[in-house]
């Protein structure tokens, strides 16, 4: 967002819960001497990134932006795969038999973008679809030329509605409420809070993402595989009013557990990002 001085609140909230004070200087004394990764993304959009890095003082930063001056440290550029390297990861995501023409004219359409061909190749092994007809599909509906990062956001929404079409209606909850919360691993409970506490339904909707490749499995949580498609959800699939509550409620419920559990409950940092994000 814009207003980097959300950022300041977000960084004062992640470790004082009623501070009165969220300007740079609270955020500077807060974080001297500590040790934290803070994540910034969509550093693009800030209108004054250099002040939030002012304040981080020791901590490590992860930037992800379109803009190259955004990142004053080391530059990690994600670069599109050449056309044999492509196919490979089409094929093993997909896991398709299609003929190499198919294939490389398939990847030649996602531009070797490593995101598209995940996001396609799951989408095939998932649906059983042909890389043939869905060839036909991006030759109708083309991909935006990228270039230093342009058009990413419009290109993976393309790609994300047609897989997101094909998921039930569990899973696009899921996924609303994963796009909702923080960019983060999330729990299982969560989302069943929102399943009228149906923790197998849960289960069965993560499971359902992570075959269309748009979750991980990361231990006993489950991670959005890639900031756009948490970008996506979170702008494109928002919760119901009703849905939002729940979630708060859960929260509420979790926070005063926690609470009462003492030392024995599970840390409660962990939950602290998507605590201030719903």
């Amino acid at each position: 967002r814009k207003d980097v001085g959300l950022a300041f609140d977000h960084l004062i909230r992640s470790y004082v819960d009623d501070s009165q004070d969220n300007g740079p200087e609270a955020v500077r004394q807060l974080l001297a001497g500590k040790q934290a990764l803070i994540i910034l993304d969509g550093a693009e959009e800030a209108d004054d990134l250099p002040a939030v890095l002012r304040c981080c003082g020791g901590c490590g930063v992860l930037i992800t932006s379109r803009k190259r001056s955004d990142a004053p440290g080391s530059l990690l550029e994600v670069k599109r795969l050449d056309e044999l390297p492509a196919a490979e990861a089409f094929r093993l995501y997909s896991n398709t038999t299609a003929d190499e023409a198919t294939v490389h004219a398939v990847c030649e359409q996602l531009g070797g973008w490593p995101l598209a061909l995940r996001i396609a190749g799951h989408y095939l092994r998932s649906t059983g679809e042909s890389a043939a007809d869905y060839l036909c599909w991006l030759e109708q509906e083309p991909l935006k030329e990228l270039g230093d990062g342009e058009h990413q956001e419009e290109n993976a929404a393309l790609l994300l509605r047609r897989s997101v079409a094909q998921v039930s209606d569990n899973a696009r909850l899921a996924l609303s409420v994963a796009g909702c919360l923080a960019f983060a691993p999330i729990a299982r409970e969560p989302v069943a809070a929102v399943l009228e506490d149906d923790e197998r339904r849960a289960r069965k909707a993560l499971g359902e993402l992570v075959n269309y490749g748009l979750l991980e499995k990361a231990g006993k949580r489950w991670q959005i595989s890639h900031a756009l498609v948490h970008t996506y959800a979170r702008e494109e699939m928002p919760l119901t009013t009703e849905a939002l509550e729940q979630l708060a409620w859960y929260y509420l419920q979790f926070g005063k557990e926690q609470s009462e559990a003492g030392l024995e409950a599970t840390p409660i940092w962990m939950e602290n990002g998507h605590i201030i994000s719903s």
